[in-house]
């Protein structure tokens, strides 16, 4: 589900569980017609007992003493009503509750699998802390108001046509009086609560911003510590702290304002209808039990009638949420011809030819202009270059997370865009400068692209230059790295994320920057061990460090987006370049 929300959208999700949803409903019914006779029965013992001894049903009068018998029976009828009340209301409670639970599941799953295909450039823009916001706190208002509020609400709409009914029944002039003004109290909560979406917004949106601060905080607190800006940034993380409270202050206070107001307007009302009814009972005839059941169905209807003002204010604050996350769902998603195409993966040793690539971000100067060359299968080829040079743009379109404005790559032959993005990904194996530690082992972070057994770990990790440091572990690959793990310094991330990659089956390697955190003996080292499986694929190797690029058959030079000049030779296998560039 990743179309744009909207109320019929999350309708239409509700009613494909038509079997959960009609037991709820059929609950919800139960419920107001058990509720129905509990306020008669007390004014018909008034009338029986106190009002017209004798005048009690022929049935409920025994031979002697029934008064006695008949105030424990009411009792009794009293509470097996209210216990059957609470029991539909669980069942219906429940019911709703595990209806808007699967929404809330069905929103994530839309939600997530929307970011897996977002362009990684938007997905960056946007921000962790504000990814997370939306898709955890926003669908659980939606999930929330459709199982707590709108559940109420349905049982608070049963039980007031019950209650009409009733009504009714007593008098029909009061009751249609009555049901003539109650109306106003919804079309006053819904007036009064379109002013909450705004206000919503405004309380979300400074979270949110809440949220990104102390995330940014969190994460780079080194930076702030050793340039001195901690004190300054918390204090502006204050600032954030007071504008979170006051939004949230501002809706609070709007919404209770608005609650207060239709309560205050329905206690007049219901004090208006009670001296209404004394007036009947005295001129019209109507008889005291029945002007006293008046009274306790116009107090039963208290309940039902605030539910149902709390609706519109609920409605617009889920409008709100739902406005916030079609945000998300607007990013704009990676193309992938490959996947409408019915692409098959790649296979096969891998070779690349780039020819006429040029790319730029939209009013932006190029960053690649016209570069082509060509990566034989099972070459170790080096890039390296000044900063800004395009090095990591063209990675970023060797993996499609970028698109050429002009000329193509080609792989094993087939242009990139024959192939489905994932099994693409599958076959080029990139490791960045700052890998990322996902929460969870050294076994789950190594092996995220492939299914090794320990001793295929243990052997990469060997190789790797990491073998006494897992010794050192107590809990070796077991050991849990990322937030609230194990602390790893810079080349040992990098190091693993080396092994996780060797590890994988792709047919191309991609080494950006990965051992810029390492020193030259442990570079050496590892370059040794891991060479001979370098060999087995094609590689290519971006870095400033001539140790590394030592290694490779040939170095190409880029600056400016362009190739400059021919390709240094390091080894006796050359490259050579296919096109001028």
């Amino acid at each position: 589900m990743t179309e744009r929300l909207s109320w019929p959208g999350l309708l239409r999700q509700l009613v494909r569980a038509r079997r959960h949803l009609a037991l709820a409903n059929g609950a919800a019914f139960l419920v107001g017609l058990v509720s129905l006779p509990m306020p008669a029965l007390i004014p018909k013992l008034v009338d029986w007992l106190l009002l017209r001894p004798g005048t009690q049903p022929a049935w409920l009068a025994p031979a002697g003493g029934w008064a006695a018998l008949l105030l424990p029976a009411c009792l009794l009828a009293l509470l097996s009503m209210r216990l059957a009340v609470l029991v539909l209301n669980r069942f219906q409670a429940d019911a709703f509750m595990g209806l808007s639970k699967d929404l809330v599941f069905q929103l994530r799953t839309g939600f997530m699998r929307h970011l897996e295909h977002v362009r990684l450039h938007a997905l960056e823009r946007a921000g962790g802390a504000m990814i997370a916001a939306r898709g955890i706190s926003d669908i659980d208002l939606i999930g929330n108001f459709l199982g707590a509020t709108l559940s109420r609400a349905l049982v608070a709409a049963l039980s007031l046509l019950c209650i009409a009914a009733a009504l009714l029944w007593l008098n029909a002039w009061l009751a249609v009086a009555i049901f003539l003004i109650y109306p106003g109290f919804i079309v006053f909560s819904v007036r009064a609560s379109r002013q909450f979406t705004e206000l919503k917004m405004r309380e979300m949106q400074a979270s949110e911003e809440l949220t990104q601060a102390l995330s940014n905080a969190a994460e780079h607190a080194r930076t702030l510590r050793v340039t001195s800006r901690s004190q300054a940034y918390f204090r502006a993380m204050e600032a954030l702290a007071a504008s979170a409270r006051d939004t949230s202050r501002q809706f609070a206070s709007a919404s209770t304002a608005a609650m207060q107001k239709s309560i205050v307007i329905f206690n007049v009302c219901v004090d208006l209808f009670q001296v209404a009814a004394v007036g009947m009972a005295c001129y019209f005839g109507l008889s005291v039990p029945e002007m006293l059941t008046m009274f306790a169905y116009l107090w039963l209807m208290l309940n039902p009638m605030l539910d149902l003002m709390q609706l519109p204010g609920g409605f617009f604050s889920v409008g709100a949420a739902m406005a916030r996350l079609n945000e998300v769902f607007a990013l704009e998603r990676e193309p992938d011809p490959g996947r409408a195409n019915g692409a098959g993966a790649p296979s096969g040793a891998g070779w690349l030819c780039v020819s006429g690539l040029a790319f730029s971000y939209p009013g932006g100067a190029p960053l690649l202009a016209g570069l082509s060359f060509t990566v034989p299968a099972g070459a170790l080829v080096g890039i390296r270059g000044p900063s800004g040079s395009g090095k990591s743009t063209l990675l970023d379109l060797l993996l499609g997370f970028l698109c050429p404005h002009r000329g193509e790559i080609r792989l094993n032959g087939l242009p990139l865009s024959h192939f489905q993005l994932a099994d693409l990904r599958r076959y080029i194996a990139l490791v960045p400068q700052k890998p990322g530690l996902l929460a969870g082992t050294l076994r789950d972070n190594v092996r995220l692209a492939s299914a090794a057994d320990d001793a295929a770990i243990l052997r990469m990790l060997r190789h790797c230059q990491l073998e006494s440091w897992l010794a050192s572990l107590p809990q070796g690959l077991d050991t849990v790295v990322g937030p609230g793990g194990q602390a790893l310094s810079g080349g040992q991330v990098q190091r693993l994320a080396i092994a996780g990659a060797l590890l994988s089956p792709a047919s191309i390697l991609i080494f950006d920057e990965a051992t810029s955190a390492l020193d030259l003996e442990t570079e050496e080292r590892l370059v040794d061990a891991i060479m001979p499986l370098l060999r087995e694929r094609t590689t290519i190797v971006v870095s400033h460090r001539l140790s590394i690029l030592a290694a490779t058959d040939a170095t190409y030079e880029l600056n400016g987006g362009r190739l400059q000049g021919s390709p240094t030779l390091m080894q006796p296998q050359l490259l050579t370049q296919d096109t001028d560039v």
